[in-house]
This record gives C-alpha cells, sequence and structure tokens, in this order.
C-alpha cells in the first residue's frame, strides 16, 4: 500500500471512513487465475521500488508454486484507469509454531510465562487454520499491494477491506491479515482498525545504509571500531577454504535438490513458519527475474556447504532465503561470512541500501544493520478470537536481543 509519510495528524485522519459517495467510484475486481491479468496493464502500473508486485517475480512464483500455494489477484480501478492492485496469498497453517523445551533452573515466572506461550503454540498447531495474506509470505516487507499516491489512505484500506472479504467468503479463510508496514508507512493502515484489524507489532527488519564513502569493501571496514573489524578479519580468515560462485540457471536447476536441503536445515530450527518454499521456486526466480536474481554458492572442496539468494532493485539489495550445512558453521564462519560478503556485494554494486529481514538480529546488526519496526494488521471471524489476537502474539513474536554498533561514529 503506498502510504505517505506520517506526521502529528496521521491517526485522526486514518480513523475516519470513507464516506459511501467517495467509494462508489471505484471497482474492486478480482482474478483467480494469474493468466487472466490484464498483463500490460499491470506491468505499466507498478514501480520498479515494487519488484515482487511485478509480472517477472509473480509469473516465477506462480510457476513455482502451482500445487503448493494459491494466489489470488485484485485490482482496482477509477474511471477505468488502474490506481491499486493488491496479491494475496492462501497460506494453510499446519505446525507453524515451534515448541521449545523448556530450560532448566529458569526463576518460576519464567517458568509459567514458558509453559503459557507453548500451550498457545501446541493449540495452534493442533488447530490448523487458513490464512489469507496481502504480502508476501517469503519476504519481509510491505509487498501485497500498491496504490496510486494521490489516493486517500482510508479508501485505499477500504478497497483492501473488500477484496479480503470477497475472498474470505470464497476461501472460507477464518484469518486474514496485511503486513508489514515501518514507521513511515503506519499512517495509512491504521484505517483498518476501523474494520476490527487489530495492530500487532512484528520483528523488526534489519536493514543496512550502505554510505556513499565506501566505495570498497576496506572503507567499510574502515568505518569500524577497531574491536568489530578484528571480529570481521577473524570471521573473514576461518572462511578463507571457502569458494563461492554466483549460480547460472542451469546450475541452480540441476542443484534444486540440494539448494532445498540446506534451505529446510534452516528453515526447520525456525520458531514460526509461515509457507515453506515451492521446491522449483530459485529455479523460476531465476528464470524469471534474470541478474535481478543471484544465488552465490559455497563450497568446501567439491562439497555444496552454504547459499545465499538475494534481488537488485531500485538502489537495494535484499537479501533473501539461504540455507547451510552446521557441521561447517563453526570451523568457517559460514553465517558470518555470508554476511560480510553481502556487505561487499551492496558495496560494489554501488547500492544504498542493504535489507536483511528480520531473523538473527543481534548478529545483523554486529556488521551494523538497524532494526525497522515493522507492524501487520490481522482479523478473525470469530469476534473473541479477533478481541485476544494482540496478547497471543505478543506471547508468540517477543524475542530478547542487544542491539549493536560497529562504527566509529554511532
Amino acid at each position: 500500500m503506498e502510504i505517505a509519510t506520517s506526521d502529528q495528524n496521521c491517526q485522526l485522519k486514518a480513523r475516519k471512513k470513507p464516506s459511501s459517495e467517495a467509494l462508489s467510484a471505484f471497482e474492486v475486481k478480482i482474478y483467480k487465475q494469474f493468466a487472466n491479468l490484464p498483463m500490460q496493464e499491470w506491468a505499466e502500473f507498478v514501480p520498479d521500488y515494487k519488484p515482487f508486485l511485478q509480472l517477472p517475480y509473480l509469473k516465477a512464483l506462480h510457476e513455482a508454486a502451482q500445487h503448493e500455494l494459491r494466489s489470488f489477484y485484485a485490482l482496482v480501478r477509477k474511471e477505468e484507469q488502474i490506481i491499486g492492485v493488491m496479491v494475496f496469498h492462501l497460506i494453510k497453517m499446519d505446525d507453524s509454531f515451534k515448541v521449545e523445551d523448556q530450560q532448566k533452573d529458569l526463576p518460576t515466572w519464567d517458568k509459567v510465562s514458558h509453559s503459557v506461550k507453548n500451550w498457545v503454540k501446541s493449540t495452534l498447531n493442533k488447530q490448523g487454520y487458513q490464512l489469507l495474506l496481502c504480502g508476501n509470505p517469503f519476504i519481509t516487507g510491505n509487498h501485497g499491494s500498491h496504490f496510486r499516491i494521490d489516493i486517500d489512505p482510508a479508501i485505499a484500506c477500504h478497497l483492501l477491506h473488500e477484496a479480503t472479504l470477497q475472498l474470505q467468503d470464497f476461501t472460507t479463510a477464518s484469518f486474514a491479515a496485511t503486513k508489514d508496514f515501518n514507521e513511515a508507512e503506519i499512517c495509512g493502515p491504521k484505517s483498518l482498525l476501523n474494520y476490527n484489524y487489530k495492530e500487532v507489532f512484528a520483528q523488526p527488519n534489519m536493514v543496512m545504509k550502505i554510505r556513499a564513502d565506501w566505495q570498497e569493501y576496506n572503507d567499510y571496514l574502515a568505518a569500524m571500531t577497531s574491536k568489530y573489524r578484528v571480529r570481521a578479519k577473524r570471521a573473514r580468515k576461518a572462511g578463507t577454504k571457502l569458494e563461492t560462485r554466483l549460480l547460472s540457471l542451469e546450475e541452480i536447476q540441476e542443484k534444486t535438490d540440494e539448494l532445498n536441503s540446506l534451505y529446510n536445515s534452516v528453515f526447520d530450527k525456525a520458531n514460526f513458519h509461515m509457507q515453506q518454499t515451492p521446491r522449483l521456486y530459485f529455479a523460476k526466480l531465476k528464470e524469471h527475474m534474470g541478474c535481478n536474481f543471484q544465488i552465490k554458492a559455497y563450497y568446501v572442496g567439491t562439497e555444496l556447504v552454504a547459499f545465499i539468494s538475494y534481488f537488485f532493485y531500485d538502489g537495494h539489495m535484499e537479501a533473501h532465503l539461504m540455507g547451510y550445512n552446521e557441521v561447517y558453521n563453526r570451523e568457517h564462519y559460514l553465517y558470518q561470512n555470508v554476511l560480510y560478503d553481502l556487505v561487499q556485494v551492496a558495496i560494489n554494486m554501488k547500492c544504498h541500501k542493504l535489507i536483511l529481514g528480520r531473523t538473527a538480529m543481534e548478529i545483523k546488526s554486529t556488521i551494523g544493520a538497524v532494526a525497522e519496526e515493522n507492524w501487520l494488521y490481522i482479523r478473525h471471524k470469530s469476534h473473541f478470537t479477533n478481541w485476544a489476537l494482540p496478547s497471543i502474539f505478543q506471547r508468540l513474536s517477543t524475542e530478547e536481543w542487544v542491539p549493536r554498533n560497529p562504527f566509529k561514529n554511532a
């Protein structure tokens, strides 16, 4: 959703529902098949800074996930002109929450809190439910909708809600949600509170600004304090036996099972997972996005031990899914070397922002990433469940971590 930067009056404006007269000029049309989209109009409407709403990405996801993830598309017109697009995914949430063993010697209150959290997770896992998501299940950020900048955010929210209701009736999904909105974007989506959505804090997206004076990787190291520069050099020294190369489409197709195996080893350890990536996801991304999508592979000898995927768009570099063999991680500092490689690539490609996602926040902050807070809006058909959603998610999404700053000048 295209949202203007918030201001002091933002919340009051967002809470005002648009009138029926204002809404009468808009028409929402739902497309249940990717092939039926008005391709040329869609392509001309979505801007470069919304790559995950553009046709190459949507086509790649459609071809990879035809039998694993059902997608829907909505197009909004005013006087026959496109003023907004939305993409929805129907997600089956089965065993999505990891139930963790309780640590010994915890204080009594922590034991109670941990037990309650595990009970909530187990209940949700056993119940199973369908979530209708306006957003991307694999990528952190606001990638579910885009409206023309002159459209009132309150109207955009009403149209999103209207499309959601139509699709909930069609799919019988109990939950509906849209994500992830940062502080600059939060003004408009607050209007969803008028439609009984609940505002829930999500884990932050870790974002790193690439400074203009970093012409090469050594400039980045020079900007660090000695403590963090020593850490970076230690990781690089431990990784001297790692060999890396960018994979071609043919190599990705050939190594599909190896890549998925490495990715699943990371995916299975996550405290929460929304949707398993389709088997052909990486190959289809490379096929349709070309040089804007890359996979860097890491080898020890002839063995593939890790990979990282990433996108380029509009001056941004966005880290995507990764996988690694835990056996090699400690000896070769695999994870740290992947992070430093991402920084080096971003500098070499003259990107001004590196987006690292919402996992492993503390270690990402040690390389210079800063937390960008995010909120999602979620709604359940049951009034009682809907009322309880904020407290449920607060229990499930909290993760303690300490932000670090590796640079000389804070």
